[in-house]
C-alpha cells in the first residue's frame, strides 16, 4: 500500500472517530448526518436556551397517565436547533418531532409561548382552558393559585415536589394581576414581572386518569433565587 493511500485512510478514520456532523460530498456540498446522542438535551432546558436566544418566554403544561412518567414532555430529549431558524420555524420542527407537542403564542414584547401536551386538549373541564371571570390580586405566587381555585377551578400548588424540581420552585415572588374574562394560563403568565425571571415561567402537571384531575402549577422563579 502506498504512503498516499495510508494518509487517505487515516484521514477517513479520524473523521469517523470524531463523529462530525457534516461530511463532504464530491461536489463540495455538505450533508447533515445524525447528531451525536450527547448533543440532545431535555425539552425544558432546550426551551430555556431558546428563550435566551429569541428573547421570549415559555410555559409548559404536562399530562401524565396512571403508571406513566410525570414529566414525559419536559424530559423528552431534543437535538440541537437548526442554525438560523426563526422561533416559529423551530416551534414547528418541535411539533413534528416531539410527541404531543403543541403551542400557541401570546403577547408581543415579550412573546410568551404556551407549550401544551396535546392530550390535555381532549380533557373536559381542563383548568388552563377555564376562564377567570374577574380577578384583582396582589401578593405572592402561591396566593394567586389559591385565589383562582376559589372560583371553582381545579388548580393547586404542588403537594409533592420531586427533588430535581426544588431548585426551580418559586414560593416568594410577588406580582399583581387585574383582569376579566381571561383564561387561567393567561392570568398566571401575566402575574410575575418577567425581567430577570427564568425563561420557562411556570409548568403544570395534570393527571389524565382517575378522579383527581387537579392541575398542579409550579412557578420556576427568578434566575437568581433570593435567600429566605
Amino acid at each position: 500500500m502506498t504512503m498516499r493511500k495510508l494518509k487517505i485512510l487515516s484521514a477517513v478514520a479520524l473523521l469517523c472517530f470524531a463523529g462530525l456532523s457534516y461530511l463532504p460530498h464530491a461536489d463540495g456540498a455538505r450533508a447533515v448526518t445524525r447528531a451525536p446522542a450527547e448533543a440532545s438535551i431535555p425539552l425544558e432546558m432546550y426551551l430555556s436556551q431558546l428563550g435566551d436566544t429569541c428573547g421570549c418566554y415559555f410555559t409548559l403544561e404536562e399530562a401524565s397517565e396512571v403508571g406513566g412518567a410525570a414529566n414525559q414532555l419536559a424530559a423528552y430529549m431534543v437535538a440541537g436547533r437548526t442554525p438560523g431558524a426563526s422561533l416559529e420555524q423551530t416551534l414547528e420542527e418541535l411539533s413534528r418531532t416531539v410527541p404531543n407537542f403543541t403551542y400557541s403564542i401570546s403577547g408581543d414584547k415579550p412573546r410568551i409561548v404556551h407549550v401544551v401536551d396535546a392530550r390535555l386538549k381532549r380533557l373536559s373541564g381542563y383548568a388552563m382552558e377555564r376562564v377567570v371571570t374577574s380577578i384583582d390580586y396582589k401578593g405572592d405566587v402561591g396566593g394567586l393559585v389559591a385565589r383562582i381555585n376559589q372560583q371553582g377551578i381545579p388548580i393547586s400548588s404542588p403537594t409533592v415536589v420531586f427533588t430535581d424540581e426544588l431548585k426551580l420552585r418559586d414560593l416568594y415572588s410577588k406580582g399583581h394581576v387585574k383582569a376579566e374574562s381571561l383564561k387561567v394560563r393567561e392570568v398566571l403568565s401575566s402575574f410575575v414581572p418577567l425581567t430577570g425571571y427564568r425563561k420557562v415561567i411556570w409548568s403544570s402537571r395534570t393527571n389524565l386518569g382517575g378522579e383527581d384531575q387537579t392541575t398542579y402549577v409550579r412557578f420556576h422563579g427568578p434566575q437568581r433565587m433570593p435567600k429566605h
